[in-house]
């Protein structure tokens, strides 16, 4: 900073809190003053009129003359505290003719402590960007961050279950019946992704109490489902290569990346869901049948030349014998367990 800026700056600030010295004398005989933090300027007021209309204990606290001129910040100068005395002689009419409602100063109020009436007017006029933000800090509040992974999985499900459907909304926007059209017109009406968009979107209407006609946005008839294509051969085969071989442009391979590998390969021969092949109970010991008199070698028991396995899963247990192709034992690496 040069000489020339900072005498600038030094005499601004002296004229701010001349100008600041004033407008408290001004205020002197009115119930409202004016305050300074941190490069802000705030009204101090007392009132026992309570943010739901009211009477009860009189409490006092500062009020950011930045919300009430609908601007980001009001800064320390002699221009802005004259802007601030206008507002605070304003307000002081009104607390002495007992006209004053919080009803006219909501945006004073904090959000967990707003009526339900006054929640419902300022949702309704609220830009979707606005909602959206106060909704993630409320998601924040709620879910557990307690540990790395716990923040891992809250962050994620942030990240992949809300805010894909949210950012679909008008950014600067009102939030309403319109904005919600323009979000859904991104999915198909009968399908599933369109169901989860208006899940999350009336989920975000009812935090902030926005009444909502959804019945207008449900779908009636049947939801579409995708039809799956049946892989060939090859296709399962480079599927396994793909994840055994890969190497990351930087840095190391996953240290998982052979147990991916391996349980991709037991899912294609045997047909099991993930949970089912963890499931495994003769994996590397043999394991005795519960109901018949047989005893099952364990899988990488070379006894074992069927590659018969038993585990069970959500629809029960079951024997699962001669897998298909027998080939792709040897092929996945199947008996080398990670």
């Amino acid at each position: 900073m040069s000489q020339k800026q900072a005498i600038s700056c030094q005499l601004s600030s002296i004229k701010f809190k001349q100008a600041l010295a004033k407008a408290n004398n001004v205020l002197s005989s009115h119930p409202v003053s004016l305050t300074a933090v941190k490069g802000n300027l705030y009204l101090q007021f007392s009132t026992n009129i309570q943010f739901d209309g009211s009477r009860g204990k009189k409490f006092r606290s500062k009020y950011s003359v930045a919300k009430l001129l609908g601007v980001h910040k009001c800064a320390d100068t002699a221009e802005n505290v004259a802007i601030a005395l206008e507002e605070a002689l304003k307000l002081s009419r009104r607390l002495l003719s007992s006209t004053f409602s919080w009803d006219d100063y909501s945006f004073w109020i904090p959000s967990a402590k707003l009526p339900p009436h006054l929640k419902q007017k300022l949702a309704s006029s609220h830009i979707c960007q606005e909602l959206i933000a106060e909704y993630k800090d409320y998601y924040w509040a709620t879910h557990d961050f307690s540990t790395p992974e716990a923040a891992y999985r809250s962050t994620r499900g942030w990240q992949k279950t809300y805010l894909p459907f949210l950012q679909k909304l008008p950014t600067e926007g009102i939030f309403n019946e319109n904005a919600i059209l323009q979000a859904l017109q991104a999915y198909k009406v009968n399908s599933r992704t369109r169901q989860q968009a208006i899940s999350r979107l009336k989920g975000l209407a009812n935090y902030h109490g926005i009444k909502i006609n959804w019945d207008k946005f449900q779908y009636s008839g049947k939801l579409a489902s995708k039809k799956a294509r049946e892989l060939s051969e090859e296709e399962i085969i480079a599927g396994w290569q793909n994840i055994k071989q890969y190497q990351p442009k930087r840095g190391k391979k996953s240290k998982y990346q052979d147990l991916f590998a391996w349980m991709y390969g037991m899912m294609a021969v045997y047909g099991l869901r993930n949970h089912e092949t963890l499931n495994i109970q003769n994996l590397t010991q043999p394991f005795k049948h519960p109901t018949i008199n047989l005893i099952l070698p364990a899988f990488n028991d070379p006894s074992n030349q069927d590659k018969v396995i038993y585990t069970y899963g959500k629809t029960g247990d079951r024997l699962q014998a001669l897998p298909y192709p027998l080939a792709w034992i040897k092929l996945f690496e199947l008996e080398n367990i990670p």
